[in-house]
């Protein structure tokens, strides 16, 4: 089904370490000593005792890109912890050396909606139990979106009727290429309104002009600047630029960093078009809240060199 997915060392590449790791982690927490330097043995020791899940992540992405499969017996003890993150993280590590057990682990995980136990810092709200399941389940969907591989395909299909994990299985399909899906999807926006724009992204990424339309009305009818931003980023990752026109009224928007996301999604997909307007906001000295350190200008003259390079 999704013939140009990534190999699976290849996955963990690309996985590495950015998606995980939390926005609030100390960097202190991360070692001086790379992990590439390690002994497999030692890389080991660190996944065992690793005091975050995005710390873990990282280094089972090493256990895998080494591809040594005496670490499985010591893998397969730890996908049975009573964490439900770390057991997500030794699962991930199983499918990536070939246990099919991995997968089978993380698509139990992201069905299982039982209470379980609260962890210190992560139950929030009214009922942190229920959040609990909720951030566990979540973990354990955007692993099996980073597997490309078919088997994974289904259940994150069926993750499309789930409100509380449809738009991260709608970005993992849309990833992955699945244009197979583009049916489920589009019946998952009318679903639930709240994931539309997740629902839109997924369809550009597809190259189906419909999730296209979707983001360029966010852009244009969206009271919030941050979902304006993100659908803005959504154009940009679909490579498309048919709704240049909509990026560059972006250009124009009230809020700095809604200009200077349309500026990078310029430099990535504009066209000689766009120079024009590119070369007005090239005036524009704004800092914006955001994304400093980085001015509208400095994005907006990004911008123009990449056009002008590959117009050339």
């Amino acid at each position: 089904m999704v013939r140009h997915a990534l190999a699976l060392l290849g996955m963990f590449a690309v996985l590495c370490p950015q998606w995980l790791v939390s926005q609030d982690a100390p960097k202190s927490a991360q070692s001086s000593q790379p992990l590439a330097t390690l002994t497999t043995p030692e890389l080991l020791s660190r996944f065992e005792s690793a005091e975050f899940d995005w710390q873990q992540a990282e280094i089972g992405c090493q256990l895998v890109s080494r591809g040594d499969l005496s670490v499985l017996p010591r893998i397969e003890e730890l996908s049975r912890v009573d964490d439900r993150k770390r057991r997500s993280n030794a699962a991930f590590v199983l499918d990536g050396l070939g246990d099919q057990r991995g997968l089978e682990i993380l698509i139990a995980e992201v069905r299982d909606t039982k209470l379980r136990a609260v962890k210190p810092g992560e139950g929030r709200g009214n009922n942190p139990a229920a959040h609990q399941v909720i951030a566990d389940r979540y973990y354990a969907a955007q692993l099996l979106g980073h597997i490309g591989r078919d088997p994974a395909i289904p259940t994150l299909v069926e993750l499309l009727k789930d409100e509380q994990l449809a738009y991260v299985a709608a970005i993992s399909l849309g990833r992955l290429g699945v244009r197979a899906a583009i049916p489920d999807i589009l019946e998952m926006a009318d679903r639930f309104p709240r994931h539309r724009d997740e629902a839109a992204t997924a369809l550009a990424m597809l190259g189906d002009d419909r999730g296209l339309d979707m983001l360029v009305k966010s852009i244009e009818t969206s009271e919030h600047y941050a979902v304006r931003c993100r659908a803005i980023d959504a154009l940009r990752m679909s490579g498309s630029v048919k709704q240049q026109p909509a990026l560059l009224k972006a250009l124009e928007d009230p809020h700095a960093n809604v200009r200077v996301c349309a500026a990078r999604a310029l430099q990535a997909v504009g066209d000689s078009q766009a120079l024009p307007s590119l070369r007005k906001a090239a005036t524009d000295k704004t800092v914006p809240p955001w994304h400093a350190p980085t001015t509208v200008s400095t994005e907006a003259i990004a911008a123009i060199e990449a056009i002008e390079g590959r117009s050339k």
